[in-house]
Parts: structure tokens; C-alpha cells; sequence
């Protein structure tokens, strides 16, 4: 029973999660260009005026100012309530979470919505980067560091080259983990048949599904293909493709990151 309760309340924050993020997009299309602009007229933008820039600019994703921040109000101020919130309501964190959901085997019904909330968050996630980084290019980068707690106390624009190397490698090596645990979850569901008629050959349920599922998206998403383990069923076929591409968007993402991070300031 508590852990059906956890099981829904992990998917409640993770759908609130994910309409923050459509917010996300929406202010991007439509309130990027301003504030854009607002961000390269100073010469040197310190993590504090960034804040200020973000607060006055409304950003759905900032701290304080989401979804599920902003109906506790100050409950949020509370310096141990914002840790436990920032580290909780995160797109890596829920998904990780309901991963292991999806590896645990529940039931039908359960099973069911992890499936459609995984994929829909993962090609969300994608849509979500692919926009910031077509409005926002190096910006981004600062952007994207506030979801990295580790560095969020050194922002400075423009920030040396080896902050950005630094922060780039913790944003990218976060997404990938995370794709490839979740696609994972997808094909531990599958491997269960939940939907008839679509599942992964060749495994061996007496050992660990998780390690056997995550080997099968890091080899797919790596287009490597040792051919091992394969999907039967159109649907299955169709996660396995979606994995494929979503490789390619994010060696795209990476390669233009990469990109901006190499030119921007030097020490």
C-alpha cells in the first residue's frame, strides 16, 4: 500500500514536472528574444543579477516559481525545504525514480503509466533542449547550470572556459544517464509483455532485468547492435527506433554545446 501511495505521488510531481516544462517552451518561443537581449547587454553577468533577469522575466523554472514551489509559498524559504525540493522536483530525479518503478515489475495498471510517462518525458526533454538551444545558444549553458547543483554558487557570464567545460560535462553526462536508464525502464517494461505481443528476446528473467534492459539501450543508443537481445512486435520496434534517433538529437545537442562551449571566454 505505501508503495502504491509513493508510486502515484512520484507520477503526480512528474506530469506537474512535465507542464512546467511546456511552460518552459512557451516562454522560450515567446519571451526568449527579450530576454536574450536583456542577458547581452551586460558585459559581465554575475549569478546574482542572472536571478534578478529570470525573476523579472517570470521563467516558469524559476526557483520559487514552479508549479509545485509556488503554491507552498513559504514553506520554499525554509533552507532545508528548498534542498529537499530542488533535489526531488528535478527532470533527472523523477525519471530515475520511476525507472526503478518500472524495474520492480508492478502491476498492469501501474506498469501502463510509467510506460507513457517515461517515453513522454523523454521526447519532452528532447523538444525542451532542442528549443533552448536553437534560442538561447551559449546562454544556454548558463541556463541549463541551475538544474546542476554542484555549481550553481559560481555562474558568472561570461564565465571561464574551464567552468563551462566543467558544467557541460555534468549537464550532457546527466542526460545521457538519464535517456539511457529510462529507455531501459521502457524495455523492462516490455520485456514483461505487458503489451501483447511486443517484448525483448533472449532474456533470462532469473537474473537482474535492469542490467540486462540498460545493456540493450546503451548498446541501441550507441548504434552498436551486437544482436544479442532483439524486439519483437511493432510497438517494441518503434520504442528501439525512437532510442536510435534520440541518440542522434542528443549527439547533435552535444555537438553544438560542445561548440559554443569551446568559444567562449578564455581564463
Amino acid at each position: 500500500m505505501i508503495k502504491l501511495i509513493l508510486f502515484y505521488f512520484i507520477l503526480i510531481l512528474t506530469w506537474l514536472k512535465f507542464v512546467e516544462m511546456i511552460r518552459c517552451i512557451h516562454w522560450t518561443v515567446t519571451k526568449g528574444n527579450k530576454f536574450s537581449q536583456t542577458v547581452h547587454s551586460h558585459l559581465k553577468l554575475t549569478n546574482k543579477k542572472f536571478y534578478e533577469i529570470l525573476k523579472d522575466n517570470n521563467h516558469p523554472d524559476f526557483p520559487g516559481n514552479s508549479l509545485f514551489t509556488k503554491p507552498i509559498g513559504k514553506l520554499y524559504n525554509w533552507r532545508v525545504t528548498q534542498r529537499l525540493i530542488s533535489l526531488l522536483f528535478r527532470y533527472p530525479t523523477l525519471m530515475f525514480l520511476l525507472s526503478i518503478f518500472a524495474f520492480s515489475n508492478p502491476g498492469i495498471t501501474e506498469t501502463y503509466f510509467v510506460f507513457v510517462s517515461i517515453f513522454w518525458g523523454l521526447w519532452l526533454e528532447a523538444l525542451h533542449l532542442l528549443i533552448y538551444r536553437y534560442q538561447f545558444g551559449a546562454i544556454d549553458n548558463v541556463m541549463n547550470a541551475f538544474s546542476v547543483r554542484i555549481v550553481t554558487n559560481d555562474i558568472i557570464f561570461p564565465s571561464p572556459r574551464r567552468v563551462i567545460v566543467r558544467r557541460f560535462i555534468l549537464i550532457y553526462l546527466s542526460t545521457f544517464l538519464t535517456v539511457v536508464i529510462s529507455y531501459g525502464a521502457l524495455y523492462a517494461c516490455l520485456a514483461n509483455e505487458f503489451i501483447p505481443g511486443n517484448c525483448l528476446t533472449e532474456i533470462n528473467f532469473k537474473n537482474p532485468i535492469w542490467i540486462q534492459t540498460t545493456y540493450f539501450s546503451t548498446a541501441t543508443i550507441c548504434t552498436v547492435g551486437f544482436g544479442d537481445i532483439h524486439v519483437r512486435g511493432y510497438i517494441a520496434q518503434l520504442v528501439c527506433t525512437s532510442e536510435m534517433v534520440m541518440g542522434f538529437v542528443i549527439l547533435v545537442l552535444l555537438l553544438t554545446a560542445f561548440s559554443a562551449t569551446m568559444n567562449s571566454d578564455k581564463d
